[in-house]
């Protein structure tokens, strides 16, 4: 699954016409294919993942538009290589020619930014790959074996989500022709066709040349050219040290590389794709992104609806979050449907607030019945269905016209004989439940790990006409795990019993000392952030505890710096209270909150200098487990609240508790904001740090305009506390410490 930014819809039309464009191409033969000629491409490889059949057959017929000098098709020189799979990587995934790290350094050098490398301590900062980038760097690898092993004297190297756009044919003779030195054979080891400039790079300059060579800087190894030489050289500086086309661009010294002056051959944009690039959350990081630009999912699932049943402990509250991670909005674990949820199914109303049911009581096979005629593409999911289940009990299943619980056969018998062909049996174990869910459900393959949950069971839903308090609500993001506007009221769970859990207290007016094992002064930023941190800025207050001061200081990434505490230790639920004093600077904020990314969740007090007299509370939710890269959203969710006063005068006591079932906000002990499961979101699930910060936004929408005039500024925190809350009715209430 792909996430690109809103401008990236700009780059996806240009693709598409681009695209479109091609087939006005008159000109489909190209003499620098022959396979009986030795300086001439003899071969052409295509690697293709097995479960990629789509993207095979597209390329084939790109393939067979182009002739070669001979006549013959350019298919009839092709040879589809099985790419590697990540899902299918061993315990020892670079099979010894794979390195699967590297260091931030290394990416610097591709880009021309070297110099920064000492400034932000770029040598010491290693980088694990994704197994997506392994699975790649291990599929090239295959071919240049083949190569080498077949002394091809060149060969066109392809990935299966290549074009050619149009005047590939006329273009890519003038550039092998280019390449022919005076003894009539091309004289290099890698020709790219297919290639993105890094950022900063330095190329050669502008000139009349059809190929060029590169100095350093360039991305993708989608189509290229390696000549039999090359391959040899290539495999004789194994192993690879991070993604292929960085580990390429750093052997530039030890090559003959040449590119086309123009790419001759396209990737393409809106196609989807389950890699996923192990440099971008160290970027942001480091503090070399400067963009945090809404992140949106390119596809979302059909919107017919989804119902999934099984039994207790089946995986039914993981299978839900599998389907929350492909997109789907997903009402779950839950006795009943909201009442005008119920109607909008029975009256096959096409505007739901959900598309996916996963373990919700009060479906009886009538009403079942019903949203299957309203609905025609609805389908149907049974966990551990028959025998598989034992009893075959369905807990609390009740049919709103019968005194007694759905069997789970009877639903299995139900949809058997009501929608055949719409109905997907899971098994106890399976290799590989994202493939099931995906060939089911015709979603792409996700990049992450299937997730993993204790089941929830049905939980009983609490029915109040009463309307929480939540602020005024802001421009929200727009994403599938977001409920937008309306009479929203969310879904209020009955509360579980309360659980004893671990207590955590940061007094620093008592203890006046920053030098904690559990606690951490921050040295990193993000790229909305016009400072960065630094444990300098971090200091104790004699009688007001610690302070945080923002400065002007010029650092190698940004021109302000400031101060952030954080715990190292992240918690699973509980009270999370501060007592602070707000800065009030405009364009500053002061924030106290939970977070983590992979998957980003959230939630939020914020204090804007510009409005110091209120606060912001807001919730970022991705779903997945614990390294699924979903950080989509960048407003999240804000409501603004009014104080009553101005949090930058004097220190209040501010405080989240966070359950499985619901959020709070407290000011000075006063509810002032509560919201319950998709109310808009669902309720974060996963251990979170507590933080306090102070940091300067880009968005003047967002913070006003920073006042550079009345810096330094500060805020102060005179104790952080971590807790159960001794309020039953809110529900889970642990403080669980995930280490």
């Amino acid at each position: 699954m792909k996430t690109a930014s809103v401008d990236g819809f700009r780059r996806r039309l240009v693709d598409e016409i681009a695209y479109r464009m091609r087939r006005l191409d008159t000109h489909v033969g190209c003499s620098a294919f022959d396979p009986d000629d030795a300086k001439s491409m003899s071969r052409v490889f295509v690697i293709n993942l097995d479960r990629e059949s789509g993207r095979w057959e597209r390329i084939r017929r790109e393939l067979e538009r182009f002739h070669g000098r001979t006549g013959s098709p350019l298919l009839s020189l092709t040879r589809r290589i099985s790419g590697v799979d990540a899902r299918d990587l061993s315990s020892n995934p670079g099979d010894n020619v794979v390195v699967p790290s590297y260091h931030l350094v290394d990416q610097l050098t591709v880009e021309g930014r070297s110099g920064l490398a000492d400034a932000i301590g770029a040598a010491s900062r290693q980088i694990a790959m994704t197994p997506q980038e392994v699975a790649i760097a291990l599929s090239h690898i295959g071919v240049w074996r083949l190569i080498a092993a077949d002394q091809l004297p060149f060969a066109l190297i392809l990935e299966d989500d290549v074009y050619f756009p149009r005047g590939f044919g006329r273009a890519m003779a003038e550039a092998w022709d280019a390449l022919l030195d005076s003894t009539g054979g091309p004289q290099f080891d890698v020709l790219y066709l297919s290639y993105e400039v890094a950022a900063g790079a330095k190329m050669p300059p502008p000139g009349r040349g059809s190929v060029v060579r590169p100095t350093s800087g360039l991305w993708q190894l989608s189509g290229y050219v390696l000549s039999l030489r090359g391959a040899e050289r290539l495999l004789n500086l194994l192993p690879v040290r991070g993604p292929v086309d960085l580990w390429l661009s750093l052997n530039f010294d030890r090559l003959e590389v040449r590119m086309t002056r123009r790419p001759l051959v396209q990737q393409r944009v809106g196609v989807p794709s389950s890699n996923s690039y192990s440099v971008m959350p160290i970027l942001s990081q480091v503090g070399l992104l400067i963009r945090d630009d809404q992140q949106v999912l390119d596809r979302r699932p059909d919107p017919s609806p989804v119902f999934v049943f099984g039994c207790e402990d089946s995986g039914l509250t993981a299978f839900a979050s599998a389907l929350s991670v492909l997109g789907y909005r997903c009402c779950s674990d839950v006795a009943a449907l909201p009442a005008d949820e119920l109607t909008s199914l029975l009256q096959g109303v096409s505007r739901r607030s959900f598309d996916a049911y996963v373990n919700v009581g009060g479906l009886g096979l009538a009403a079942l019945t019903e949203i299957a005629r309203r609905h025609l593409g609805s389908r149907y999911v049974f966990l551990n269905p028959r025998s598989d289940c034992g009893s075959g009990q369905l807990p609390a299943q009740r049919s709103p016209s019968s005194s007694g619980d759905l069997a789970l056969d009877a639903l299995v018998d139900w949809a058997e004989t009501h929608v055949p062909g719409k109905v997907l049996h899971v098994p106890a174990a399976s290799d590989d439940m994202w493939q099931l869910i995906t060939d089911f459900l015709a979603c792409p393959y996700p990049a992450y790990p299937y997730p993993s949950r204790p089941d929830l069971g049905q939980r009983p839903v609490i029915r109040t006409s009463a309307v929480s308090p939540r602020g005024k609500e802001r421009k929200f993001d727009r994403l599938p795990w977001i409920q937008q506007g309306g009479k929203r009221r969310g879904i209020r769970v009955a509360p579980r019993p309360g659980i004893v859990g671990v207590s955590w207290n940061a007094d620093f007016v008592s203890v006046p000392s920053l030098t904690r094992a559990d606690l951490l002064l921050r040295d990193d930023t993000f790229p909305s952030n016009l400072a960065l941190f630094r444990p300098a800025n971090v200091a104790i207050a004699p009688g007001a505890g610690a302070v945080l001061t923002i400065r002007p200081e010029r650092t190698a990434v940004r021109g302000l710096t400031s101060g952030a505490i954080a715990t190292r230790d992240s918690f699973l639920y509980g009270r999370f209270e501060a007592e602070i004093q707000t800065s009030g600077v405009p364009g500053v904020v002061t924030g106290l909150f939970l977070h983590r990314n992979g998957p980003r969740q959230e939630i939020d007090f914020e204090f804007v200098g510009t409005r110091p007299s209120q606060a912001l509370v807001n919730v970022f939710f991705n779903p997945g487990n614990d390294g699924t890269r979903l950080e989509a959203g960048y407003r999240g969710t804000p409501a603004a609240l009014d104080l009553g006063f101005d949090a930058s005068e004097a220190f209040h006591r501010y405080a989240i508790e966070w359950s499985e079932g619901a959020i709070r906000w407290y000011v000075n002990e006063a509810l002032v904001c509560e919201r319950v499961i998709w109310d808009p979101t669902p309720i974060p699930d996963q251990p979170l740090q507590l933080n306090f910060n102070l940091w300067a936004s880009r968005s003047t929408e967002f913070a006003g305009r920073l006042d550079v005039s009345r810096l330094p500024g500060r805020a102060w925190v005179r104790a952080l506390r971590v807790g159960t809350t001794s309020d039953q009715s809110f529900g889970t209430t642990r403080a669980a410490v995930a280490r």
